[in-house]
């Protein structure tokens, strides 16, 4: 790019453009996502405060969203294209599949806790016998993701997911509630990693398609979602564990 060149545009021009209908269809992931675990939670009688209800809406935006793009993910391979094919769009698929997993768990919770259930499961000991599969399948998707990019740096960004998810499920499982917030800690630390990331490839004037974008961005979401967490529990704990 010579001196005169204004800046090249972050989005490439060769991808299928953004549109309403991405955002209505979007909107309506987030809403029906939300309505759901609003739905289930009450179904449990789990109680928390304002604080946590508004972090955990905020979870939901995210999550609504990236299962949006596991639907275009189904779209375009049905139509014959060739999708995931940026880094972002593995990042997006990788965080819409964490989304579903973390419905399922809702899910049979929900089940578990319903009174046509013989007998009473506690919430929190069924919460985390089921952080194995949640974590291992989320760790196994993100070395697959590694295994599919080409840059080295996504590949290793990928690995370092999969650590985590790793690191997570000792944590939360074998650690007890209390490392629960060290876990969300981690999560931090990989939207720090993708800065870098990012920055490398705006260095080197890659350009790549919303849904890389939109992958990314769902991610920087979900970090500061967990950094909105791991402060409520470090200084605000009472909140949480009441």
């Amino acid at each position: 790019m010579g001196p005169e060149q204004p800046p090249q545009s972050p989005f490439s021009s060769d991808e299928p453009r953004l549109r309403i209908l991405h955002l209505l269809v979007g909107t309506a992931c987030v809403a029906i996502y939300s309505g759901w675990v609003r739905a289930m939670r009450a179904a449990t009688g789990e109680e928390t405060s304002a604080g946590v209800d508004g972090i955990w809406a905020l979870y939901n935006v995210g999550a609504g969203s990236a299962v949006g793009g596991l639907l275009l993910w189904a779209v375009r391979r049905s139509r014959g294209m060739r999708f995931p094919r940026h880094p972002g769009e593995y990042l997006l698929i990788v965080l819409g599949i964490s989304a579903v997993l973390s419905l399922g768990m809702h899910v049979l919770i929900t089940v578990a806790n319903s009174p046509s259930f013989p007998g009473h499961v506690p919430i929190y000991p069924l919460w985390q016998l089921m952080q194995f599969p949640f974590y291992m399948i989320s760790a196994l998707v993100r070395l697959l993701a590694a295994k599919s990019v080409g840059a080295p740096r996504w590949r290793r960004f990928f690995l370092l997911g999969a650590g985590i998810q790793v690191l997570g499920l000792f944590l939360t499982c074998a650690g007890g509630f209390g490392l629960f917030a060290g876990d969300h800690a981690l999560y931090v630390l990989i939207g720090a990693v993708l800065a870098v990331v990012v920055i490398r490839d705006h260095v080197q004037g890659l350009r790549y398609s919303w849904t890389h974008w939109l992958g990314v961005g769902l991610q920087v979401w979900f970090s500061l979602f967990c950094l909105a967490y791991f402060v409520l529990f470090t200084f605000y704990r009472d909140l949480i564990l009441r």
